[in-house]
């Protein structure tokens, strides 16, 4: 790795942590660094560790991490602003320029992560694309967001009014949320139990009423609650068709 002698970060070798197969059979994660001067790049490697550590302990990505091809490398440049240095929770993500490095780096790369230099509680998604700080939440943050950008997951917690949600009008694509409220109907109904742990909650898509989500918790509510079974099942889905060269989004 090197730096310039202003102490800006410019492209460097790709490391690759994880290597379970061939890249055309496996998700290929890469996690960027992005504006991290040559005397805060070991923040940046802890914190890759620690992303890299919650993932494999979060169900299902712990079984199935034979199908996970994991790498970390730095960016040549700035790929996040906004409120990164603030108390706010929002991020301005450059996804072409993620983009562009990324490919730069591994052209395998089927998703990226970006971690930026900042203690702030944030966290921001796009196609493929998501982006996370240094906060001691931010491998939680990750997995939210990843679950957006990769495995077209949406927001499961509440806000004012009602549907429409976030998601627009008309059933929700997001196999997580239904404008369904009966658990024998609902598009999950396979996996709707008898004790309630899967069953159809109304509020979700920030809105508080004429929206369902399958569980009363669920990582994509509270970074703080696992996956629920809907989630875990759309994880598993989209990294299985992985292994036959086939990603769910193609």
């Amino acid at each position: 790795m090197w730096f310039d002698t202003s102490g800006q970060t410019v492209v460097t070798g790709l490391v690759r942590t994880d290597r379970t197969g061939p890249p055309e059979r496996r998700f290929d994660l890469l996690v960027l660094a992005d504006g991290f001067a040559v005397d805060r790049f070991p923040q940046f490697v802890a914190a890759y560790a620690g992303l890299r550590r919650e993932l494999y302990a979060t169900a299902p990505f712990g079984t199935l991490r034979g199908l996970v091809n994991l790498a970390r490398a730095v960016s040549s440049e700035r790929l996040v602003t906004g409120a990164t240095l603030s108390d706010h929770r929002m991020l301005v993500l450059d996804e072409d320029a993620a983009w562009s490095v990324a490919r730069s780096v591994d052209p395998d790369t089927d998703a990226v992560l970006v971690v930026v230099d900042s203690p702030a509680y944030a966290g921001v998604s796009g196609h493929l694309v998501a982006a996370v700080t240094c906060h001691e939440q931010a491998p939680r943050v990750a997995l939210h967001e990843l679950g957006h950008a990769v495995f077209g997951l949406a927001d499961e917690y509440e806000g004012p009014g009602s549907a429409p949600g976030a998601s627009g009008p008309g059933e929700p694509a997001a196999p997580n949320l239904s404008l369904v409220g009966d658990p024998a109907l609902v598009k999950w109904r396979d996996l709707v139990t008898a004790d309630g742990s899967v069953g159809c909650y109304e509020g979700a898509d920030r809105v508080s009423t004429g929206v369902y989500r399958p569980s009363p918790r669920c990582l994509m509510r509270s970074v703080h609650d696992p996956f629920c079974p809907v989630c875990r099942m759309a994880i598993t889905r989209t990294l299985v068709s992985f292994r036959h060269a086939r990603p769910l989004w193609c």
